[in-house]
């Protein structure tokens, strides 16, 4: 890397395939671990990683302001900042520091294939926002219809909203599965040089089998978050890189890297 440019991605020396093996179930504990490690890789150079969440949210925000393409680009573009995020803890593992260039380090390494994937999670996210904007739509007019018939039914209105409900729940079940699916999906990308499908499917297999570690760890996580979020959103500059840091540790736990 240039030293006089800290934004330039930096050379990674990626993992083969070779180096994990088959997703592994790992005590409940972890969870908490997880993020308690998470911690530890912050403390090592905290400045760098506050620097790079800045700049990482300084692009989104400038994207949301771009009608619809920016909005659809930084819901594509995320993976390769997340495949960045996790060859800069790589480096960090290794002895190497960590730079903000380390956030664009995707474009140059994986560009292709990552872009493939955020393409992919955009298409899954809409499927799943249309499923369930098509049920409360349904759900919502339906109830709603026999509440102004003659006599009505007792409680239409409740009943209407009941439906609406169930239309989200349907949604927050349809959208685990993708969100298990792409959890480490950029990580395996980056650093086990593994396609876009089967980073799919050892992702979801992956958190399938670390189901309670995964409660746990986010349970302690919301509750940390809406800590942070107390003192004016301030706690959250050290609390996306604990998580983000956090999600590298668990990979090294499930895929044994």
């Amino acid at each position: 890397m240039n030293e006089s440019n800290p934004y330039e991605a930096p050379d990674t020396d990626l993992q083969t395939a070779d180096e994990i093996g088959d997703p592994r179930g790992v005590e409940a504990g972890r969870g908490m671990s997880w993020i308690s490690e998470g911690f530890g890789m912050f403390k090592q150079s905290p400045l760098t990683w506050i620097l790079l969440v800045i700049v990482m949210f300084v692009i989104q925000i400038v994207l949301a302001f771009i009608p619809v393409i920016g909005q659809i680009a930084g819901n594509i573009i995320w993976p390769i900042f997340t495949a960045g995020i996790m060859a800069g803890c790589a480096a960090m593992d290794e002895g190497d520091e960590l730079t903000v260039g380390h956030l664009f380090a995707g474009f140059s390494e994986k560009m292709g294939p990552l872009l493939g994937l955020g393409a992919m999670y955009f298409v899954m996210v809409m499927a799943v926002g249309i499923v369930v904007g098509v049920m409360a739509a349904m759900m919502g007019i339906g109830m709603a219809g026999l509440a102004g018939t003659e006599g009505g039914i007792p409680g239409g209105e409740a009943t209407a909203a009941g439906g609406i409900a169930i239309a989200v729940l349907v949604g927050l079940a349809l959208f685990l599965p993708v969100v298990m699916a792409i959890w480490f999906a950029p990580a395996l990308m980056m650093l086990a040089d593994k396609g876009v499908f089967e980073s799919l499917k050892l992702s979801f297999i992956g958190c399938l089998k670390n189901i309670m570690p995964f409660l746990i760890y986010g349970i302690v996580a919301l509750i940390l978050l809406v800590i942070a979020m107390i003192p004016v959103g301030l706690g959250l500059l050290i609390m996306f890189p604990v998580l983000m840091a956090a999600m590298y540790i668990q990979y090294k736990d499930i895929y044994g890297a």
